[in-house]
């Protein structure tokens, strides 16, 4: 609707600034060219483009007010958009320890990635942004964790006990928590 909006404000614009010229210049006589015309037509162009970006924040901040006023920083990660992540994080927190610990989060949606990454600090997450979900297993060491959140290149082989990606990349693991949007393990 913006794409629209823009280049009839602008068009209004050049008419009503071109309508006004003409009227000075038949009239110039009578009246003397006023700046504050000029002005007024600029400002109202800008008031019609202005006007319902304001209307829309101010529609976001009553939603958001509705959404999160009175509440801790806690309830309000909760109920936030990434809300099941942040729940997820927040389970397994008390599993991975103290921080620094090393966490690899393996998934193939970049927002799900953003926000684990996120909210895993301060931890040291590893995200990667490409398209392998996993560094070479050469760099994962024993006591790190990897973080499964709906992987389509990482899986764990619960009868080898191995978490699996790639080509032949492979690193032993147990499971420590198994959760409908995402598993961690610790690496051996």
């Amino acid at each position: 609707m913006l794409a629209f909006r823009v280049p009839v404000v602008v068009l209004f614009l050049a008419m009503a600034l071109g309508c006004y010229l003409l009227i000075w210049s038949v009239l110039r006589h009578r009246i003397q060219f006023d700046w504050r015309v000029a002005g007024g037509i600029f400002l109202l162009g800008w008031v019609a483009l202005d006007a319902p970006w304001q209307w829309s924040l101010w529609r976001q901040l009553a939603e958001t007010r509705a959404d999160f006023a009175g509440q801790s920083n806690h309830q309000k990660s909760l109920n936030a958009p990434d809300g099941p992540v942040y729940r997820l994080i927040d389970r397994i927190r008390p599993q991975i320890g103290d921080p620094p610990a090393r966490v690899f989060v393996a998934t193939s949606s970049e927002y799900l990635g953003l926000r684990a990454a996120y909210h895993l600090y301060p931890h040291n997450p590893y995200w990667a942004r490409s398209r392998k979900e996993m560094p070479a297993a050469d760099a994962v060491r024993a006591g790190d964790f990897v973080l499964l959140l709906q992987s389509q290149q990482v899986r764990f082989d619960a009868t080898a006990g191995e978490l699996l990606w790639g080509r032949r990349q492979r690193v032993e693991a147990k499971p420590v928590h198994i959760d409908a949007l995402g598993q961690l393990y610790q690496v051996l």
